[in-house]
């Protein structure tokens, strides 16, 4: 399926849920509503599927080109921004498609695909899970 890693961990309530918090009430969220509006949605998975009692966590490696030199006075933007592909569109049949095997394998489990379009704190997920560490840019890093 092109997965680069993947680590498994337990779905507990997450620490950082304080912090996203306080993030939506000082008005950082701005005119993103689902945050406030699914803010108590993104306090444990069982917001995403109810019951979850493990969660599998992916990396996908995406190749989006040389990165387009910048013109005299302008800043840089993020290569996964200009790439052209909406990376969800790349992982969402991958996920289904991983959801049926783990559902066909263990017919008494239930499986959902979700990318960061669901209230999952995703990034403090895959920290749990083993994928690699939290940079100062909040971003996930890792060696790979």
């Amino acid at each position: 399926m092109g997965f680069s890693q993947f680590g498994i961990t337990p779905a507990v309530s997450l620490s950082g849920y304080p912090d996203l918090v306080a993030w939506i009430n000082s008005g950082y969220a701005g005119e993103m509503g689902y945050f406030s509006q699914r803010q108590q949605a993104y306090q444990h998975p069982d917001g995403v599927m109810e019951g979850v009692k493990s969660i599998i966590a992916l990396a996908y490696p995406y190749d989006t080109g040389e990165a387009v030199p910048c013109r005299q006075g302008l800043g840089r933007i993020a290569k996964y921004v200009w790439s052209g592909v909406d990376y969800h569109d790349i992982i969402h049949p991958k996920l289904k498609q991983l959801c049926k095997l783990i559902t066909k394998d263990s017919p008494d489990s239930r499986a959902r695909g979700v990318v960061d379009t669901a209230p999952l704190m995703e990034r403090e997920i895959a920290k749990q899970a083993g994928l690699g560490w939290q940079g100062k840019n909040t971003l996930l890093l890792n060696k790979h």
